[in-house]
């Protein structure tokens, strides 16, 4: 199948990408910038949804088989003044109005022949104790207004033949990223409103469920049958992370620093997803509990996790042999780590081998011995720090076979020195410091395969 893709590059969409390439589906994504997407196992189209001229948006759609709409500001990354509601409805409703705009001036032998498109559960507003189905009626605040008026531009492409299915969204939570990367372990107002949320894993396998089943059409509620308080949610977090105390954040101090926005946070959103158990999706994370497990899989509390994936077009057993040459690690290092390779104990990379390097930590020099775990040519390898500035460091670096290149994953698990004290006041430095290292490794090994 062949399928068109909008904000490939968020936090969804980019596991929706991944997801789609490893069924074997062409991927075309819509972009803003050239590269923005070139670590992704698809090609990109830039893309601008202000732009007048639509000629690039009708040729990119021409004959593809479906669409995935999910591009969108994110919606809580600052106050709500006048401007960033603009953009918000903008980005959502101006985006998704061209997409339709551009359908309709195909013939319809060229046309998709599905729209999935995005929306959220803020559809309904604030609706305290009320059970939420997807015949329950729109809100009236600025978030539901914002989400209906942006359903009925997906709508609007029934006219022209296609199947619409609107995805409303309720809270993503998942690894490294989407909401659990800006919430705390702290109970909002007196913790008593609803939480509507769903795993990331179960929207990406919805979306693909709707992709293939012909029958799905129209609203779906996107959320775990098993709605929670934000109290529940809160301790629940706080037990998983490891936190030993939960905070409480008062409405009134909401109010104040998040302005309107805070009315989002304070909702009450007990929304079921009757209408996909109806036609047949089963949840895999279906509990916060089981959902939390998932996320925080180490009974370590102290420990920390990040995850990255690359694309390289390149074969899997070109892009494994340069991995194996410890000397190129050195290559795709930031310079600022000052990282030199000083010893191996075998002379080719292989299961127990132990690597040796020195490198310096915001220019204090360090030491560091890591041992490879696990070695699965063209397939896996595990690096251990024996040594060196974390408490630990364990690294999965994985490689799966994919049409027209490879897929690279980084699995990092870390835990920074210090214990409790150290994770509350390092974190944020540390975390930091790794993001910054991957990002230059990305850019690096892009420029080594000569990358999208």
């Amino acid at each position: 199948m062949k399928v068109v893709i909008s904000g490939a590059t968020g936090f969804i969409g980019r596991e929706v990408v991944i997801d789609l390439a490893r069924h074997g589906h062409e991927v075309i994504a819509l972009v803003r910038s050239e590269f923005s997407a070139s670590d992704l196992p698809c090609k990109s189209i830039v893309w601008d949804a202000t732009s007048k001229d639509s000629s690039t948006l009708i040729s990119a759609l021409r004959g593809v088989d479906a669409v995935i709409n999910l591009a969108g500001e994110p919606i809580a990354n600052s106050r709500w003044s006048a401007e960033v509601k603009v953009k918000l409805r903008d980005s959502r409703i101006l985006g998704t109005q061209k997409l339709v705009e551009a359908i309709s001036k195909l013939s319809p032998n060229e046309r998709p022949k599905t729209l999935i498109s995005g929306s959220a559960i803020g559809f309904y507003g604030n609706c305290g104790e009320e059970t939420l189905t997807e015949k329950s009626a729109p809100g009236k605040d600025f978030l539901a207004t914002l989400t209906h008026d942006w359903e009925q531009e997906a709508i609007r492409a029934e006219d022209f033949g296609l199947r619409v299915v609107r995805l409303r969204t309720s809270i993503v939570l998942g690894r490294n990223g989407g909401a659990l990367e800006k919430m705390q372990p702290v109970v909002l107002g007196n913790g008593a409103q609803w939480m509507s949320w769903i795993h990331l894993v179960d929207i990406v396998r919805f979306i693909d469920f709707a992709l293939t089943k012909s029958q799905i059409s129209g609203a779906y509620n996107l959320s775990s049958p098993n709605p929670v308080r934000n109290r529940e949610f809160t301790l629940k977090l706080a037990k998983a992370v490891g936190f030993p105390f939960v905070a409480s954040m008062p409405k009134f101090i909401l109010g104040v620093v998040l302005g309107e926005m805070s009315t989002m946070l304070l909702a009450s959103s007990r929304a079921l997803p009757t209408n996909a158990i109806k036609d047949g999706f089963t949840f895999l994370y279906a509990t916060i509990d089981e959902a939390f497990k998932q996320i925080y899989s180490s009974t370590d509390h102290l420990e920390q996790n990040l995850m990255a994936t690359q694309f390289v077009e390149k074969p899997i057993e070109e892009v494994f042999s340069y991995f194996s040459r410890a000397e190129n690690l050195e290559q795709i290092t930031p310079p600022w780590l000052n990282f030199h390779i000083v010893s191996k104990s075998t002379s080719e990379i292989a299961e127990n081998t132990l690597i040796n390097y020195r490198l310096k930590i915001h220019g204090v020099p360090a030491s560091w011995q890591t041992k490879i775990e696990r070695w699965i040519p063209n397939t896996e390898f595990v690096d251990t720090q024996i040594r060196g500035p974390y408490k630990k460091w364990h690294h999965t670096h994985r490689f799966e076979k994919m049409a027209g290149g490879t897929l690279v994953y980084d699995d990092v698990v870390y835990k920074v020195p210090g214990g409790i004290v150290g994770k509350v006041f390092l974190s944020a430095l540390i975390r930091r410091d790794v993001t910054q290292i991957f990002n230059y490794r990305k850019k690096k090994i892009a420029e080594v395969f000569k990358s999208k």
